[in-house]
Parts: C-alpha cells; structure tokens; sequence
C-alpha cells in the first residue's frame, strides 16, 4: 500500500478550506480524511481576523477498492459513518442505528451548541436519546457616534463606526470519522444604518460638548469611517505672571584668569559700590493671565498674579516708579529680607591697637593684617587682604582674606544658620495652623456648632479642644522653636520676625494652652507666619561664604561655602551648611575635622605620616579626593569607614545597599 499523503489548506472559512483543499487535490470528499487545525474568525472592525486552517489526508480508498471485497467493505462502512448524522432545522439526529461508534460533535466559531437545552463548549456525543439542537450567532451590523473625551475634559474625539453585520447558517462538516464540526456559514451580509450628521450634532449636545467644535474634521470623521479625529478643543487658560524684582547690581560676578582657565575667588563678590543716586532694583509688575475653557464651555479660571511687595531700608533706599535708587554711597545688598545700602569702612593698615576691636553695620575691608587678640564683626563682609593671626572674625554675609589664617576662629552666617532652621520650624507651623483651619470650617458648617453659646464665647473652646486632640503637635513645634531662639539675640532678627516671636507667645502657652478667641486672630497669625516664611526663604537662598588662602590651628564655621584656594590647611576644623573644598597646590588636609552638609573636595586627605583626619557628610552627597592617606576616616551618614592604606582617587559615597563605595 502506498503511503498517505496529508495536506494544509487556509481559507476565510472551514468550508472553503476544506473545498480549495479538495480541488487541489481532485478528491472527493470520500477519499480524504478531514482535521480541522483552525476554526478561524471574522474578527472585528478589521481587527483579530484569522483564517480556517484544515488537513487533508488522502486516504488512500482508490488502492483500496483494488484489493478485494474485505477493503470494499471497509470503504462501505466509513461511507455509512459519514452519513450517520443528519442537520436539518438546526436539530442534529442520527440517521442510522449505530454498530461500532457514537458520532461526536463541537461547535466552531460562531456556533452555539444545545444538549438537552443546555449550551456546551466541548464535544458531545451524539446518541438516539439525546436532543441537540444548533444556532448559528449572526454578527450585528453596527452604526454608532463615539465620543472620547480627554481627562483634562479640553479634547474630544470622534470615531464613526459602520460595519456590516452578517447573517449565517450552521453546516456540517466531517473532520474525520465519526467526528463532526458545526461551522457558521455566511448566508448574506446586512447592510449597518448610514451615520448621518445629525446623528453626531445630537451626540455632542447630548454629551453638552460646545466649546471649540471643528466642525470640517466633523465631516472628515463622517467620511473616514472608523477613524478617530480630534472634533473639539478647548482653549488652555493663560497663568497669570508675578511681579519680579530685578537687582541691577552685580553680587555674584566671577571671573576667570585666562591664563590658568580657573576661578580667582579673591576677585568674585568684590564690594560693589554704588553712588547716591544711583539705580539698583527694577520691579517687572505682575500681568494677569487669562481665563481657558473647556470644550463643555466651562470656564478655567486662573489664579490673580502675586504682587511681591518691595522691602526697603527707608533710611538708604528710595522708591520711584516701581524702582529702587540709593539713597547714599556704599553697598547695595538684601539684608534680612530688606534691600538696603549698607556702608563700607576702610582700615588702611592693620587692625592693631592703634584701630582696636571692630563691631561695624556694614563692610570692612582691612588692607593688611589682623594681629593677635583682635576681633572684627560685621554685619556685611569682611575682606582682609593679608593675614590673620590669633584673631576672631565674624560676619554675616562673607569673610575673604588674601593671606594665611593661623590660630584663630571665623564664623560666617551665623544669623543665616538659625534662619534656615528657623525657615522649617515656621513653614511647619504654618502647615499645621491651616489644617486647623479647615477642621474649624467643617466644624462651622455643623449645625451642632452653630448655637448661641458659642456665638457668645467665642471659638476660644473649640480651638482649645481641636488643638488638644487632633493637633498637639503644634506645641512641640513651639518648643522646638523656643530652643532654638535660645541660641540668638532676638534683637538681631529683623523686625517682621520679632513681632511673629511675640505674637506667639502670646498665643500660646508652651504648657498647652492658646489664647486665639477668633478666627479673625487665627487668620491674622497665619498671615505673619506666611510673610516671615516669605523673607527667611530669600534669605536662606544666599551663601555666604569664607574663602581663604591657607589655615593652621584654626576654627572656621560658615552656613555657606568653606574654600582653601591655597596650600591647604594643617590641624584645623572647617564646618559648613554647605560644601567645602581645598583647590589649591598642592591643596592639603593635614590633621583636623571637615563637616558639611553637602560635597567635600579635597587634592590631599591625611599624610604619609598618618596624621588624625575625620570628614563627615551627609547619607546622600561625597567625599572626593585626588589622594588618600593612612589613618583618615570618613562618616557618610550613619556609616564610617577607616583607611588602613594610602588610596589614590577616590569618589567616596553610600551605594545602594547603604555601605560605602569609593569608585
């Protein structure tokens, strides 16, 4: 006997498969063996289509009708199983007692299946006892105006569908013997309802879409069947811009030696002087925005434009048209949160006993040196163009001194590190005290809470008992910030945060008691803390730095940068808010501690003698050295590493496992 032969055949349909297959092959159905690989579907709009795939296996009849009566019998009985099952009306029945084998029976796509009244999804066996009935699912002609409108509700966007439905008829098909699929078999196609132009005017005003409507992409999308169009668009509101105060002076100027291609420190943030008369702030008003809308036709409204009020020192700044004119010779600068001219005082020599201590209101520039046992404080800068020895300098807005600085302490910024501190306490309260006001509001608007009593009382009670329970927090905030005033002079503070500190403890009594009746005074109180949180956030934005040639024996504390532009430094201690960095030749640390909360950068850590180094810093920022010497150790957060060997170029930080790396 010959070996059989097995084909695959595709078509839109099992049916059509299955006869492509049979032309192919020029076969009757008699002589081939059919298994359906897959059923197929029509999918939708275009999408999930999949073509019937069928194999036909010659069965080799033809060879068998040559060999004798027993393979002609053969032929005879799978004949007769081909035509034991009968489909008529949608109700499938035997056609011929059954001697060897029940016929089994599955749905194809589209097909419904019912035994005994109950849809199935698997094979079923088909025997004399059993009702199963047929249905052939048509698919629906769809017509529909679809509408998709954007989160932000400013876009809409129109899909037309029209797809033709299609009416079927189930029919039988022999897989192999015995074993029959129920296909849907397209009898006609149905015609979907036109979408008409009103249909998509009566959606939008459905939807109540007016605003921005596109009224030609309305009839593109009509045309393009099943395409998505943006059909309306509303229109963004414009934000509205705050004043802006534009400082004309300079403080900031850097420049470069062209020849070595790196800052001069010594020549940034110089004096700037200005003449009386002279311009020194703009104010750039505020411009209102405009109102959007959306494509519901609601209108967007924006917020009114903050106006930043100018803060000045009366006594040496004039306004004249929304600017700011020196009223005398000297410095311009904003101090604390005022814009003001501040004086400078020149020392031509040094500051020995022939000048004596210095406590000036301004900037002191010192042409030489500061000798032994003096102090110089001011509340500008300092500048010292050589050196400073056993002596004590403290100023708020800088300190640069050309020359060495030995066996002495300078402080820079000290007011500016309690105003940072001072900033989150504030900002803290502030968060607090609001969401004690919308809990009063909700409160207010409870009937409970609207009776005579408390009408003539007061909201005193109420305040009490809401801060008592929901918000005691509010007096550890207090008390935090108490310490801390502990630590300054409040008369150094400026005025609008001296009032705030009064105001306060007048309010409030650390032993958990608040005096606010209203909530007139509760608004009042937030507003004061608003306007000083508004000054402190201008302040804490400067960096008032130390910048020094080279240290021994020495103590520096800034709340801005601390930067060694030459040698380096031998047994000293630099602390800052900010970063420090040792730049010069060769740029040493030789003995001592550096702590700041951001990078530190030095050419050389330790030395090859094994001199005592600690440098601490935060979790998140580096300790970045050109070398590394035995015996320094480092504190990244919480974690410490001790060199035990000299290292060379490290970029020393907490990995993501939270241990240090030094790559």
């Amino acid at each position: 006997m010959s070996k059989s032969i097995s084909v695959i055949f595709r078509g839109e349909s099992i049916s059509q498969a299955i006869e492509q297959g049979l032309e192919m092959l020029e076969c009757s159905r008699e002589d081939v063996d059919i298994e359906v690989l897959e059923e197929g579907r029509e999918g939708f709009l275009g999408f999930g289509k999949k073509e019937a795939k069928v194999k036909l296996t010659v069965n080799n009849r033809k060879e068998n009708k040559e060999e004798g009566l027993d393979n002609k019998e053969t032929i005879k009985d799978q004949n007769e199983d081909q035509n034991s099952v009968e489909l008529k009306n949608n109700i499938l029945s035997l056609t011929q007692e059954v001697e060897k084998r029940y016929p089994v029976i599955k749905a194809g796509e589209g097909i419904k299946l019912y035994l005994n009244q109950e849809e199935v999804d698997d094979w079923i066996i088909l025997s004399e006892d059993k009702e199963v009935k047929v249905e052939a699912v048509d698919r629906e002609a769809v017509s529909e105006v679809k509408i998709r409108v954007s989160e932000d509700e400013f876009s809409a966007y129109l899909t037309v569908i029209q797809e033709n439905g299609c009416h079927f008829e189930p029919k039988l098909i022999p897989s192999s013997s015995q074993e029959y699929i129920i296909v849907a078999e397209k009898l006609e196609e149905i015609e979907a309802e036109k979408v008409e132009l009103d249909d998509i005017y009566d959606k939008l005003s459905e939807l109540k879409i007016s605003y921005g409507l596109k009224h030609t992409k309305i009839q593109q999308a009509l045309a393009e069947t099943n395409e998505e169009v943006l059909i309306a668009a509303g229109k963004e509101p414009v934000k509205s811009k705050d004043s802006v105060i534009r400082y004309i002076f300079n403080e900031e100027k850097i420049t470069e030696d062209d020849d070595q291609d790196k800052i001069d420190y010594f020549t940034m943030n110089q004096v700037t002087s200005v003449q009386q008369g002279e311009l020194i702030a703009k104010k750039k008003p505020a411009v209102v925005g405009e109102s959007g809308y959306n494509i519901f036709g609601d209108e967007i409204e924006v917020e009114a434009p903050k106006d930043i009020e100018w803060s000045i020192d009366e006594e040496s700044v004039e306004l004249v048209d929304n600017k700011a004119v020196a009223l005398k010779s000297g410095r311009p600068t904003i101090n604390k949160g005022k814009l003001s001219v501040i004086e400078v005082l020149d020392i031509l020599g040094d500051v020995d006993m022939s000048v004596g201590n210095i406590d000036f209101n301004g900037d002191v520039i010192i042409s030489r040196d500061v000798c032994d046992n003096f102090q110089v404080k001011a509340t500008g800068k300092i500048i010292v163009k050589r050196n400073v020895n056993s002596a004590y300098l403290e100023a708020e807005q800088g300190v640069k001194i050309k020359g060495n600085v030995v066996g002495s302490e300078i402080i820079v910024g000290k007011l500016s590190v309690y105003y940072k501190d001072a900033y989150d306490h504030f900002r803290k309260l502030a968060e607090r005290l609001e969401s004690l006001n919308l809990a009063l509001k909700e409160l207010m608007s409870n009937q409970a809470f609207k009776t005579e009593d408390i009408k003539l009382k007061g909201y005193k009670e109420v305040i009490q008992l809401l801060i008592s329970s929901k918000f005691s927090d509010i007096y550890k905030i207090l008390k935090s910030l108490d310490d801390l005033n502990q630590d300054i002079e409040i008369d150094e503070v400026f005025e609008e945060m001296k009032l705030l500190i009064a105001k306060l403890k007048e309010k409030f009594n650390l032993t958990g008691i608040c005096y606010i009746n209203t909530l007139a005074e509760l608004k009042d109180l937030k507003e004061l803390i608003t306007l000083v949180c508004n000054i402190l956030d201008s302040i804490k934005k400067t960096n008032p730095q130390i910048i020094v040639s080279y240290i021994q024996n020495s103590k520096l504390t800034a709340s801005g940068d601390i930067l060694v532009t030459g040698e380096g430094v031998y047994n000293s201690q630099l602390i800052s808010n900010a970063r420090v960095e040792i730049s010069g030749e060769p740029g040493f640390f030789r003995g001592g501690k550096i702590k700041a909360d951001e990078d530190v950068k030095v050419k050389e850590l330790g030395s090859s003698s094994g001199s005592q180094v600690e440098v601490i810093v935060p979790e998140d920022k580096k300790v970045i050295a050109d070398k590394l010497f035995i015996n320094t150790s480092l504190k990244i957060g919480n974690r410490r590493y001790k060199f035990q060997k000299d290292w060379e170029k490290i970029s020393a930080h907490l990995d993501k496992s939270a241990k240090i790396s030094l790559f």
